[in-house]
């Protein structure tokens, strides 16, 4: 089969890789992928970031969406031909935090697309329980971002959002966009979404975030008071990290209200942050990692729903489609997104 393969840094390739078969082991699902997602955490391998760099000779790809073509001879709710969400989370099952459903903790988490291959390729293989079946009407290229729609529910069960809340979310990567959808969509009474680059901040307008700051072109601060009678926010979310994630955490903080909350969502890298402010207003933070159950209920099966019923929209924020064979020229538009504008490049492997 055709695969875009990660070498290293800079160097993803497209090439032939051995057919998968099931082998009756946990992985007992074999899936036509129709859509995969370039996330920024791939992105993060391939600009050598610091903490990301893995073995090369991988096929990465962890937003996938596709329609099953076999299944093993003990899988019961998942059948051939069904269009499927891939949740990538592959853990041990047996530890605490995965019994309790807090398995995005698990000492063993894997990923398809991390550890195993994944969606940069024309098929990949899953644990059927990692299946959910999409409803006619969403599409397999909507579906394939459903893992970073996971991320953002799972931000609101850290940091819940209620009625009459003034929410303020950094940063207009696709994670940040998501979050601002699904805090609008769970009642908060506004929701600002801060950027940069102001080709992000449209594509977050056009999601139905009216409210898109540009913080290059004004004070962010000043803006989020002028919105709130001088109060400030209930909740800010930073979902920038990396190297810009010091400047970013400490907007977040000083954005907030007294007793606010920061949900701190990217991976951060902080040099200094004024922990004097963020006690003199008794502020709390919460971090938020990947995603996996809220209650019973898978947090990805909890995005679908939100997706299948309207209440949050992919649509606009999947700015490129490109065949698989063009996987390097999606990854160098993702790092330079200034130029491109890209939001969210989809790969479809058969197209």
């Amino acid at each position: 089969m055709k695969a875009g393969v990660y070498y290293g840094p800079r160097d993803v390739r497209y090439e032939d890789v051995p057919d998968l078969a099931l082998t009756g082991d946990y992985f007992d699902a074999l899936i036509k992928v129709e859509a995969a997602g370039i996330c920024g955490s791939d992105m993060h391998r391939y600009n050598n970031a610091p903490g990301a760099p893995v073995q090369g000779n991988r096929v990465f790809g962890h937003e996938l969406a596709g329609t099953v073509i076999e299944v093993g001879p003990n899988v019961t709710g998942i059948k051939v031909g069904d269009r499927v969400g891939v949740e990538p989370l592959v853990t041990c099952g047996a530890c605490r935090y995965c019994k309790c459903g807090e398995y995005q903790i698990c000492a063993d988490l894997a990923h398809v697309g991390g550890k195993h291959s994944g969606g940069f390729a024309q098929y990949a293989k899953a644990p059927h329980k990692n299946l959910f079946k999409l409803p006619d009407h969403v599409p397999f290229d909507e579906a394939s971002t459903l893992d970073c729609y996971s991320v953002a529910v799972h931000a609101l069960r850290r940091v819940p959002v209620t009625i009459g809340d003034t929410v303020v979310v950094i940063g207009t990567g696709a994670i940040g966009i998501c979050i601002s959808q699904v805090a609008k969509a769970a009642g908060a009474a506004k929701v600002i979404i801060v950027g940069r680059r102001e080709s992000a901040l449209e594509v977050a307008r056009n999601c139905g975030i009216a409210d898109a700051f540009n913080s290059a072109k004004g004070d962010l601060t000043e803006y989020v008071m002028s919105q709130t009678g001088g109060m400030g926010a209930d909740v800010a979310f930073e979902a920038v990290g990396g190297p810009g994630g010091a400047s970013t955490m400490q907007q977040a903080i000083d954005v907030l209200r007294p007793m606010g909350t920061v949900g701190c969502v990217a991976n951060p890298n902080i040099a200094e942050i004024n922990f004097r402010n963020m006690y003199r207003k008794e502020l709390s933070m919460k971090f938020v990692q990947s995603f996996s159950a809220w209650g019973p209920r898978p947090e990805f099966e909890i995005a679908l729903r939100m997706m299948a019923e309207g209440r949050i929209n992919a649509k606009h924020m999947i700015t490129h489609h490109l065949s698989l064979k063009d996987v390097s020229a999606g990854f160098e538009a993702m790092r330079d997104r200034n130029a491109s504008g890209a939001c969210k490049v989809v790969l479809l492997p058969h197209a």
